[in-house]
């Protein structure tokens, strides 16, 4: 908290501290103890900073802050580091940022710098010798002697006392510039703001990290507090003069542009009772739009966006206590045509299309329901017969199926369809990784999906993520600590695996059949597993259970009224996965049930996205292949509204048809009212001439293909489970399905 406004003056000479000439104490050995010693510290800071008068004020802040730090400077950095936390990541940040940029050395100033801590440890991030100068700004005389004595041997560090409102650097412009808990102990905010952003040149970079208290009424989730927390602390540090009057923040995110915000709480003293809120803010001057790494190239926003591909409930989807009758219906809104507008916005990556976090449609999510792959992509490129020229719309998911058109295909552009924004934000976590690590990292956090360091990692990601996936993934960075998989809705499958094997004792054949080198060896590994799984009492607590299918395999209620019209539930599994353990060897071949089995895949199988040779592909030329991506953030209708006529050749929709309210076959196409229909006449303005349109179904035959007969387009059951056992490397569903435009 050390850095401060007040009367510029020029730069102080050195002065020696009294702690230096002072002779050692007797009880020196005894101080030196590190518990005593630590208790010293402590009991120091709390007299400074609690207890000792500050006598008369004479109205000049550089006085009162010399007597309030003056007898504690030299205990500083030990006693604040568990109270000024994200000092560390604020620092990643920037230096992240920088890099992505391109910056070559920069100048640096820390406005409020105090002890010269940040610049000391940006040292062990960005070697202090990648900056051309770097200017430490502070008011406060003893904190500067100490800044002073520990930054001497870097020669390019410059320590200046001076008015923050001022800042009379020797030079015009600087690159970047760090307020770390400074901002609130500034009177005049306003001004520093104000001349920070005069002096910063343009695509230069402003860091800021410190406490602050929300407003009565917050939009962002993470920024609200209660009325205790709001009042508490604000009237907690107005002791030591720390204003965390919210208009602090407020009026440093209008005057600049946000790159990455995020807020926190710090658990120092009783995790979760009594918890300090702070922010870490990265910002940009207004109308710097042309940069390198976290700009948008997107044409469109819609500030009213609706919701999107995978069809959801309508209330956020946290169903665990719920009975059966409570599963949710859904009720899918009207599609709107996007607003058009220019959007420059440096929170949002080239691939991100821009949406608003605060609409209720997207704000009800608050977690991904897929974290692996339930589709087969191999025979999606087969069937389809998927090329370079293909223009495709794809439901986003897990954002593998797209990565493996991109790898397996080539394909010219792919739009990532989904209504949930977390599935986005996984998406932008993969794509990142493309762009910022290597193989073995990615491999570490979604081959493994494991890292013991993830929020290093996830700081040198975000050049390449939008500020909302960025704050996404800093609330969730214990998501890799053990199994990324367990994560999400579907991730509820394997934890249920995890309990079903140990409660049938079945660990050991389930390990054997993740193993298996033959087939023959995976059958009898099969039997066992399925003796304890396949039975009526497994169909009626889980297979046949709406709460279990919804929250473990994302399965709404209507798909299920689909699937028990042609058999039961329990036949519909065994329809499933006998064959896939009869024909479809795990351990070299089928990726999809090997996950669910050892909660991580193996370099020998594996998606196509995380083998060597496609990490190669999609990361070559700063992942220039990945451009060919754009992600959406609304429904399916929304997004084709918003595309140029006859732009499509091909979509794959999965099977979220399933999820639709059933239309009487005598009904006309269009029927009045039903989004179905809608999204049929939408797709056949969107489609080019051919174009083809591919979906998977729970049902051999789906009610709505004759839906899309009726809107004029050709209809072919490409497969089904008459006909053949194993449809895919999946198997999940009974039948796959095209619909093709006419030529003309």
């Amino acid at each position: 908290m050390g850095a401060d406004t007040i009367t510029k003056s020029s730069q102080a000479p050195p002065v020696t501290s009294s702690t230096n000439t002072a002779k050692k104490s007797l009880f020196q050995p005894i101080l030196d103890l590190p518990v005593v010693s630590a208790l010293v510290n402590l009991i120091t800071f709390a007299w400074f900073c609690f207890l000792a008068p500050l006598g008369k004020n004479d109205g000049k802040q550089a006085n009162r802050l010399d007597k309030f730090y003056q007898g504690q400077s030299q205990v500083y950095d030990k006693t604040r580091s568990f109270l000024l936390r994200g000092r560390e990541r604020m620092l990643r940040l920037i230096a992240s940022e920088a890099a992505a940029r391109n910056m070559r050395k920069p100048v640096w100033v820390d406005v409020g710098g105090g002890t010269g801590w940040n610049i000391a440890e940006m040292d062990k991030i960005m070697p202090l010798d990648q900056f051309d100068k770097i200017y430490l700004v502070d008011l406060c005389e003893p904190l500067l002697d100490v800044a002073r004595a520990r930054l001497a041997q870097y020669p390019n560090v410059v320590v200046l006392k001076g008015d923050a409102t001022i800042l009379d650097l020797p030079c015009d412009q600087v690159d970047i510039v760090t307020l770390s808990y400074s901002l609130s102990m500034i009177p005049p905010y306003f001004k520093v703001i104000d001349r920070v952003l005069d002096v910063l040149r343009p695509q230069g970079l402003v860091g800021v990290v410190d406490f602050f208290t929300s407003n009565r009424e917050e939009a962002e989730t993470d920024r609200r507090g209660n009325l205790i927390n709001r009042l508490f602390w604000k009237s907690w540090f107005e002791f030591d003069h720390v204003d965390l009057n919210p208009a602090r923040r407020d009026y440093l995110e209008h005057r600049f542009e946000c790159i990455k915000s995020a807020s926190f709480r710090n658990n120092m003293v009783i995790p979760w009772v009594v918890s300090i809120p702070y922010y870490i803010y990265l910002g940009q001057r207004s109308g710097d739009a042309s940069l390198d790494s976290s700009v948008s190239s997107a044409s469109e926003y819609r500030p009213t966006s609706t919701v999107s591909g995978i069809m959801t409930p309508e209330q956020t989807p946290v169903l665990k206590h719920l009975k059966e009758s409570q599963v949710p219906e859904i009720d899918m809104p009207e599609p709107q045509l996007a607003l058009r507008k220019s959007v420059h916005g440096p929170s949002w990556t080239a691939h991100r299309m821009p949406f608003d976090p605060r609409n209720p449609d997207q704000a009800q999510f608050q977690e991904f329901i897929y974290s692996f792959i339930w589709e087969d992509p191999d025979e999606d490129v087969l069937q389809m017969k998927l090329n370079p020229s293909d223009e495709m719309l794809v439901i986003t998911s897990a954002g593998c199926n797209a990565l493996d058109y991109l790898v397996n295909a080539g394909v010219k552009s792919i739009h990532c369809v989904d209504m949930n924004p977390c599935q986005g934000h996984l998406l932008e976590l993969k794509i990142a990784a493309f762009k910022a690590l290597d193989y073995d990292e990615l491999w570490r956090l979604f081959g493994q999906g494991q890292h013991d360091n993830f929020r290093a990692v996830l700081d040198r990601l975000a050049p390449h993520m939008s500020a909302e996936a960025y704050r996404f993934w800093v609330a969730r960075e214990g998501a890799f600590d053990e199994c990324f998989y367990k994560s999400g809705y579907a991730g509820n499958v394997l934890k249920v695996l995890e309990w079903l094997f140990w409660l049938t004792r079945t660990q050991g054949a389930a390990h054997d059949m993740a193993r298996a080198a033959t087939l023959d060896e995976q059958r009898a590994a099969w039997k066992v597993l399925r003796r304890a799984f396949i039975s009526n009492a497994t169909g009626w607590a889980l297979l046949a259970n709406p709460v279990f299918l919804w929250n473990a395999l994302g399965v709404p209620v209507n798909q299920l009224k689909m699937l028990l019209k042609e058999g039961s539930a329990l036949q519909y599994a065994v329809d499933t996965l006998d064959p896939i353990a009869d024909q479809t060897l795990l351990s070299k071949v089928n990726f999809h049930y090997l996950l669910p089995l050892l909660q991580h895949y193996t370099q020998a199988c594996c998606p196509a996205y995380l083998r060597p040779k496609n990490f190669d592909l999609l990361s070559r030329d700063n992942a220039i292949l990945l451009d060919n991506l754009t992600l959406h953030t609304d429904t399916i209708n929304g997004v084709l509204a918003s595309l140029p006529p006859k732009s499509l050749t091909k979509a794959v929709v999965m099977d979220h048809q399933d999820w639709f309210d059933v239309v009487s076959p005598e009904q006309p196409f269009p029927c009045p009212g039903s989004y179905l229909d809608e999204e049929i006449r939408l797709f056949k303005q969107a489609l080019k001439p051919c174009g083809e349109v591919w979906w998977r179904s729970s049902a051999k035959r789906p009610w709505y293909a004759d839906r899309w007969q009726k809107a004029g387009f050709q209809v072919s059951q490409i497969s089904s489970r008459d006909d053949r056992k194993l449809l895919d490397k999946v198997n999940m569903y009974a039948s796959l399905y095209r619909a093709r435009l006419p030529s003309t």
